[in-house]
C-alpha cells in the first residue's frame, strides 16, 4: 500500500525552508485568535527565557520547545494548512512585526538591517523574475490583505492604521471593515505584548531593543519545534481527521468538498459563485452541511455512509473538470435543495405539510430523508401522501421495536428509483404506486402483528414520539365538543400511575411495588394534560390526581374521558386502555 502520510520535527525555520508556499484554503475558518490565545503564544515562547544568553547560544542550544502540529495536504506544488493555521498565522505575524519594529529603528544599523532582511527572507518565497513578494503563507481571502500588509511593512504599524490622505468614503469603509477583523486586532495586540513579554524583560536584563528582537527572533524561527504531518492528498487528509479526533480536528467531509468545488472555479467569478452559494447553503441547512449533503447525493446516487461521502462528491466533481457549464448548474440544485432540506428538518407553521413533516421530525424518521427531498424537489403536490405513507410506516416500526438504521439503505434505494422514474416523466400515480410497492416489500408489522404490539407497548421514556402518537390518537378520538390538540408543544405527557408511586398509590392501586415498572410504563397509563400537574401530587393516588387543579378530571381531552369515567386506576383499567388504544392505532396509521 503506498504510503499515504509523512511526519517530521520541524523549527518554524525548517517548516518555511521545506514548505514554500503554504495556503489556507478557503473552507476554513478565517483567522480567529483572541488576546487570550495570543498571550498564551506569548507566554510559551518567551517566559522564563534568560535573554543575557545571546543569539549565538540560544541558536546552538540543541533544546527547542513544542508548540503542537501541524497538518499539511500536498495540493500539486503547494501545500494547503488544514490544521495549525491559528499558530502559523500568528507566529508568522509576530515575525512580521518585528522585522517591520528592526526596519524602522535601524536608523543606519547595518546589523540591524542584515537581521530584519533574514527574518523577511523566512517570510517571502524567493522567485525568479517575480516583481511581488509573496508570502510563503497565505491565509484565506479575508485575512490577506491585513497579513500581507504586515508581512511587508518596514514599520512597527501596517498602513491600515490610518486611513491615506484622500482616500474615497468607499476606501474608508473598506479600511473600517478590515479593521474589525480578528487578524488586525491580533496584530495590534502583538505591538502590544512584544514591549510587555520581550523589550521589557530584556531591558531588565540590560539588553537593549535590536538584541531583544534579535534573540526574539531567534527564538521563534530556530528554538521552537512543530511536528509537521503531511497528507498526501485529500482522501488521507479526510481519513487523517477521523483517526485525529482525540485532538479536536473539525474538518468534515463537507469542508473538503467545498475545497474541490472551489478548485473547479476557473475565475474569481466563479470562486465568488462558490463562496456565496456556499454561505447561502449553510445559512440555509443551519450548518448541518455533512446530513445535508449526504441526503442530497442518495437521491440520485449509489449508497454511501458518512465516512465516504469526500471520496464518493470527489470522484463526481473530478468528472466534470471539464465542463464549463457543471459547476453553476450543480451548485444551483444544492441550493435549491438546501432550501427544502430546510423545510424537511426544520418546517415553519406555514410550510406546506408542516403537520406532516413536523410529525416524522417528532417521530425520528430521519433514514427517508432522501426520498422526501426527492419527491418535495420534483413532485411536491404528491409529498403530503409519501408522508403519510411513511409516518404509518414509522410507527409500526417503531412499537415493534425494530432497529431504523435497517431502513437507510431501502429508503435510499427508492429514491435513487423515484429520481429515475422522474427523469422517464412517469405520472404522479406511478410514482406513489412505486413507493407503496416498494415501502410494503420491507416487513412492516400487519395489522394484527402491529395491533398485539401496541396493547403490550411499553413507554421507555417519554419523548417527542410518544406525545405524538398520543396526540394523533387524542385526535382520533375527539368529538365535536372535545379539544383537539393543534399543536403537540401545548401539551405535555402525564403517566396516570406514577412512574415514583407513593405508598397511598400502590395501595389504591392495587399494584406492587415490583410490579409498578411494568404498569407505569404500560402504553394504556400514559395521557395528555393541557397544563402540568402539581408536581407536588406527581406522585399521588389516581382520586388526588383526579381532584387537583390541571388535573385530570379537569382535561377537555378526548384522550382522557375513559380516565375520567373511572373511581380507580388498576390494572384492568390500564390494560383496557391500551386495549382501545390498540384497536384504534390500527385506523390512524393504516398499512
Amino acid at each position: 500500500m503506498a504510503k499515504q502520510y509523512d511526519a517530521d520535527e520541524y523549527s518554524l525555520d525548517g517548516v518555511f525552508t521545506k514548505y514554500k508556499d503554504i495556503y489556507v484554503p478557503p473552507f476554513q475558518r478565517p483567522y480567529k485568535w483572541g488576546e487570550e490565545q495570543i498571550e498564551e503564544l506569548f507566554e510559551d515562547l518567551f517566559k522564563g527565557l534568560d535573554w543575557t544568553k545571546g543569539v549565538r547560544v540560544l541558536s546552538e542550544t540543541k533544546e527547542s520547545h513544542y508548540l503542537g502540529a501541524v497538518v499539511l495536504c500536498k495540493d500539486g506544488d503547494r501545500h494547503m494548512v488544514l490544521d495549525g493555521q491559528q499558530r502559523l498565522t500568528t507566529l508568522s505575524l509576530i515575525l512580521a512585526y518585528l522585522k517591520g519594529k528592526m526596519f524602522a529603528g535601524s536608523n543606519g544599523n547595518v546589523q540591524m538591517q542584515r537581521k530584519a532582511i533574514e527574518i523577511e527572507s523566512s517570510l517571502f518565497q524567493k522567485k525568479a523574475g517575480a516583481g511581488e513578494k509573496i508570502t510563503k503563507l497565505n491565509p484565506q481571502e479575508d485575512d490577506l490583505v491585513v497579513f500581507q500588509q504586515a508581512a511587508k511593512s518596514e514599520q512597527d504599524s501596517i498602513m491600515l492604521e490610518n486611513d491615506p490622505r484622500g482616500a474615497t468614503s468607499a476606501q474608508k469603509k473598506e479600511s473600517r471593515i478590515l479593521r474589525k477583523r480578528p487578524i488586525f486586532k491580533a496584530y495590534k495586540y502583538i505591538r502590544e505584548l512584544t514591549r510587555n513579554h520581550v523589550i521589557s524583560p530584556a531591558a531588565a536584563s540590560g539588553i537593549d531593543e535590536f538584541n531583544a528582537l534579535d534573540l526574539a527572533s531567534t527564538r521563534i524561527l530556530n528554538s521552537i519545534s512543530l511536528v509537521v504531518i503531511e497528507a498526501h492528498n485529500e482522501s488521507a487528509a479526510f481519513r487523517l481527521f477521523e483517526t485525529l479526533n482525540a485532538r479536536g480536528l473539525d474538518l468534515s467531509a463537507a469542508d473538503l468538498i467545498k475545497n474541490n468545488l472551489f478548485a473547479l472555479a476557473k475565475t474569481d467569478q466563479e470562486r465568488r459563485f462558490v463562496r456565496d452559494s456556499w454561505e447561502n447553503i449553510a445559512e440555509a441547512v443551519n450548518g448541518d452541511l455533512v446530513a445535508f449533503l449526504r441526503t442530497f447525493w442518495l437521491t440520485d446516487h449509489k449508497f454511501v455512509r458518512k465516512d465516504g461521502l469526500f471520496d464518493a462528491y470527489k470522484e463526481e466533481l473530478s468528472k466534470s473538470r471539464n465542463d464549463d457549464t457543471y459547476l453553476r448548474n450543480f451548485l444551483d440544485s444544492l441550493t435549491k435543495a438546501a432550501d427544502h432540506f430546510a423545510e424537511l428538518t426544520d418546517p415553519e407553521e406555514t410550510t406546506e405539510n408542516y403537520e406532516g413533516l413536523q410529525a416524522l421530525n417528532d417521530l425520528g424518521a430521519k433514514t427517508c430523508r432522501p426520498l422526501l427531498l426527492v419527491v418535495k424537489t420534483t413532485r411536491p403536490q404528491i409529498l403530503a401522501k409519501v408522508i403519510s405513507l411513511i409516518e404509518s410506516l414509522t410507527v409500526r416500526w417503531m412499537i415493534a421495536g425494530k432497529v431504523f438504521n435497517v431502513l437507510e439503505t431501502a429508503y435510499a434505494d427508492i429514491s435513487v428509483e423515484i429520481s429515475g422514474l422522474i427523469k422517464n416523466q412517469k405520472s404522479d400515480q406511478d410514482i406513489l404506486d412505486h413507493i407503496g410497492i416498494r415501502l410494503k416489500s420491507l416487513d412492516v408489522p400487519d395489522d394484527e402483528t402491529f395491533e398485539l404490539n401496541f396493547e403490550k407497548y411499553e413507554v421507555a421514556r417519554t419523548s417527542k414520539a410518544i406525545r405524538h402518537i398520543l396526540c394523533k390518537l387524542n385526535l382520533a378520538l375527539s368529538g365535536e365538543n372535545k379539544e383537539q390538540v393543534a399543536n403537540p408543544k401545548s401539551v405535555h405527557i402525564e403517566h396516570i400511575f406514577p412512574q415514583e408511586p407513593s405508598n397511598e398509590a400502590l395501595i389504591h392501586s392495587s399494584i406492587s411495588e415490583e410490579e409498578s415498572d411494568d404498569y407505569s410504563s404500560k402504553i394504556g397509563n400514559i395521557t395528555l394534560l393541557a397544563a402540568k400537574i402539581n408536581m407536588g401530587i406527581k406522585n399521588k393516588s389516581f382520586p388526588q390526581k383526579m381532584a387537583a387543579d390541571n388535573g385530570l378530571k379537569q382535561s377537555r381531552l378526548a384522550i382522557n374521558d375513559y380516565v375520567k369515567s373511572r373511581s380507580n386506576w388498576r390494572k384492568d383499567e390500564i390494560e383496557e386502555r391500551s386495549k382501545q388504544f390498540a384497536e384504534l392505532a390500527v385506523d390512524v396509521w393504516p398499512w
